[in-house]
């Protein structure tokens, strides 16, 4: 977890009901650090015309006890017409912004971006560390009607990104298409997909949890579409043929509305309802039948990794939409559809899925998703008693995991053992000794001897070491080519071996596979009884079958292949084996 961080985060959106994937971010991270949200950076056209032009002289706004809301002053139209107003806009306001940050006693502050606009700040604002959390494929984007001037103003945003994906100390995407594009910008560019607070978003599923009024009053059944109402991603004409389709049917829309005059009159059965506090979602979609993603195929929308996919699931709803990147491999939790008849034909299909069996298998799916354990079960086959504890990891787990990695420069505890800590863990293993009489506790792995703090005194403790991991970091600093993974790889080896002396006086015994690693371990870390216990294998699981392979032949390599030494084995053996195999036979 980040904790007693400073966060100034420059969204994509004003402050609202609506909450989207900053917000949710945002919200997470203050809950150990403070933030300084500031809203949309909107042109003075723009402001004017939502009377929020002097709303920035009112300043920072505490919303929660580690949360503040502030409004940039209004800058430039046309700016992604002509950059340079973009760069006199975004100077002139760091004056603005880094007076409330001096005023808001931020010190050493993380700063975080959302549009390519933002590019002008870093560097500018004496921030510490720079993030950019891209969420669109701007490309994709119609910023204005006229095609000519359309085509001007995305060139334009593309190369502020690309500015800004190149100085950004890292780089966050929502979607696998976009961290395919961004990483060729940034090497320090990461994944993070989009989930949901699947505990909020079940409440439609409790009992307790009341239909809303404007819904209870809508014919049933009903179609439902919970999210932004715009032209740029939703596929309007689509949602007016579901609308005659099912004529007998409500559909209900619910979110910020701007389609302006381009409504659905003449469908009488289409209702929208506009805007909706967050908290009361859970209450709208407890009456949707079926939840739909109605998104057209284009640039933008085939790279998002929608919210709303997880939370229509975290709420046990059936859900139909179309066929794109981020919906492929979910065809056993959702119907997917490749054109517009389909997916009209699905709706009515998905009116009959709402089985106990299969809502159990969609909060299952978002369980999954959100990183909560699948292996329960199968543990319970072979413990008598199996207590899992739970890392309270949810959407953006990852983001946070990349900031801590970054900022564990700087610490004196190796990166994966800061990694792997867990307070909960600790909290459960004392309460656990308190309870039961144990012979030893056993941990497994070296980076795990930190949690014999938290085993009572008296209690034997072991830790099996399945590798020596700061002889491992020392062995991969040697093989690296000179560079900064060369000087990280000595870094972490000393600081890993530095540690594990100091644990040292909390454990027991330690085993290992090897007598070399036995003796390595001994002539660095002595006095502590060791003992080795070589690997072996299930051969009754592994013995061949008797079947005759009559085709080409195989070779097969099992191992994780996000690990350095599995890596390194199978690369010499394409490069140095591999051609002798195929020379001799």
């Amino acid at each position: 977890m980040l904790k007693n961080e400073n966060i100034v985060c420059f969204s994509n959106f004003y402050w609202g009901p609506l909450k989207q994937r900053y917000e949710h971010i945002m919200l997470e991270l203050s809950r150990h650090n403070r933030v300084l949200f500031f809203e949309l950076d909107s042109d003075i056209i723009r402001q004017a015309k939502r009377n929020l032009l002097f709303k920035w002289l009112r300043g920072p706004v505490k919303v929660l006890d580690n949360f503040f809301v502030a409004s940039p002053p209004p800058s430039f139209p046309f700016k992604y017409t002509i950059p340079m107003l973009n760069t006199i806009s975004q100077r002139l306001n760091v004056v603005y912004y880094k007076k409330i940050i001096r005023k808001m006693g931020f010190k050493d502050f993380i700063l975080w971006m959302t549009r390519p606009a933002h590019f002008e700040l870093i560097g500018r604002m004496g921030e510490k560390l720079s993030v950019y959390d891209c969420v669109d494929a701007h490309k994709g984007f119609h910023l204005i009607h006229q095609q000519q001037l359309m085509n001007l103003q995305v060139r334009n945003l593309i190369k502020m990104e690309e500015k800004l994906l190149k100085r950004a100390n890292l780089v966050l995407t929502s979607s696998q298409e976009l961290y395919t594009e961004k990483k060729n910008f940034n090497k320090n560019t990461y994944f993070v997909p989009n989930a949901c607070d699947a505990g909020h978003f079940k409440k439609a599923l409790d009992p307790a949890t009341k239909i809303a009024a404007r819904m209870a009053e809508i014919k049933k059944p009903v179609i439902g579409f919970i999210g932004l109402v715009d032209r740029c991603r939703l596929d309007v004409d689509l949602i007016k043929k579901v609308a005659a389709a099912y004529k007998d049917y409500s559909i209900a829309l619910i979110g910020p509305n701007y389609l302006y005059n381009e409504g659905f009159s003449g469908y009488d059965n289409v209702h929208m309802l506009g805007e909706i506090n967050y908290e009361e979602i859970p209450n709208y979609l407890k009456a949707i039948d079926v939840a739909i993603m109605p998104y057209k195929r284009n640039e933008l929308v085939k790279s998002i990794n929608p919210v709303k996919l997880y939370e229509y699931l975290a709420a046990g709803k059936p859900v139909v939409c179309m066929d794109y990147a981020e919906t492929r491999g979910l065809e056993h939790l959702i119907k997917v559809a490749r054109n517009e008849d389909e997916f009209i034909d699905l709706i009515s299909a998905c009116m009959q899925e709402n089985s106990p069996e299969l809502i159990n298998r969609r909060l299952e799916s978002v369980k999954q998703h959100m990183g909560e354990t699948a292996g329960v079960k199968e543990m319970e086959k072979y413990c008598k008693r199996v207590v899992p504890v739970t890392r309270k990891l949810n959407f953006m787990s990852k983001i946070v995991i990349r900031l801590k990695h970054i900022l564990n420069i700087f610490s004196p505890t190796p990166w994966m053992v800061e990694f792997l800590e867990s307070r909960e863990m600790k909290e459960k293993i004392r309460q656990l000794c308190q309870e039961l009489k144990f012979d030893f506790i056993q941990l497994e792995y070296g980076y795990m001897a930190g949690y014999a703090d938290a085993v009572l005194p008296g209690v034997p403790t072991i830790v099996d070491e399945h590798n020596i991991e700061w002889a491992l970091k020392f062995r991969m600093f040697k093989n690296r080519s000179f560079g900064f993974k060369k000087i990280y790889e000595w870094y972490e080896a000393k600081r890993f071996l530095d540690w594990e002396k100091r644990k040292s006086g909390r454990i027991s015994g330690y085993l290992f596979v090897s007598e070399k690693d036995k003796s390595l371990h001994e002539q660095n870390i002595s006095g502590i009884k060791s003992t080795v216990i070589p690997n072996g294998v299930d051969t009754d699981y592994l013995k061949p079958s008797n079947e005759t392979f009559t085709g080409k032949p195989n070779l097969l390599f099992l191992g994780n292949m996000d690990w350095f030494p599995n890596e390194d084995a199978v690369i010499y053996f394409a490069k140095e084996i591999f051609p002798l195999i195929k020379a001799k036979y």
